[in-house]
């Protein structure tokens, strides 16, 4: 699967729980803030969304 920015982190984690670890290392809220695009949460915490996209598509 293709991830987007368009995606959340709940939605993600849902399907590949594993992606946690992830959200976890870069300090993205997948439970209660979980349900925002990934665009706004890579915005807030000023991360690179190539590089995190990346890693998540892996």
């Amino acid at each position: 699967m293709t991830f987007t920015v368009k995606h959340t982190p709940a939605d993600i984690v849902k399907k590949f729980p594993k992606a946690s670890n992830l959200f976890k290392k870069y300090k993205i809220d997948f439970c209660c803030g979980g349900k925002r695009p990934l665009k706004l949460s890579f915005a807030e915490l000023d991360l690179d969304e190539n590089i995190i996209l990346d890693e998540l598509r892996k």
